[in-house]
């Protein structure tokens, strides 16, 4: 199968992808961490739906070209008042600080509050989230 055939064919199996948006990004709190600075970045995905992250940048010279850059992904283990939190070593297991030791080795750090955590949970969802 050619690949531009199976990159359809797999298109077609994810279904309808929301119209996109622009972004919108607005920039909160900023506290310095010392070797990085931690942002609170809020920004849309689709009509309604807005996203909450920490960005983590490093404090040294920017080397040229810029900093590299990674997603840092939250763990999925039913803890859904920790999501951004986490990766950026603000709560929840150290562990899982990834996001927070990439940033002390060079990198830009963006981390997402997934669906269904941390503050991208419904007011009527906390109830039941509590509960679990």
């Amino acid at each position: 199968m050619q690949m531009t055939a199976l990159r359809q064919r797999l298109l077609t199996q994810l279904g309808h992808f929301p119209q996109r948006v622009p972004l919108t990004p607005t920039f909160g709190s900023m506290m310095d961490e010392g070797e990085y600075t931690r942002t609170l970045v809020t920004y849309v995905v689709e009509e309604g739906e807005h996203v909450s992250a920490w960005l983590l940048t490093p404090q040294a010279v920017t080397p040229p070209g810029g900093w590299p850059a990674l997603l840092a992904i939250h763990q999925h283990a039913g803890q859904y008042d920790l999501g951004k939190s986490e990766p950026a070593g603000l709560g929840g297991n150290p562990m899982y600080a990834y996001g927070q030791e990439v940033c002390r080795r060079g990198y830009v750090v963006l981390c997402p509050d997934l669906l269904c955590f941390e503050e991208r949970r419904s007011a009527k969802e906390l109830p039941q989230v509590r509960k679990a």
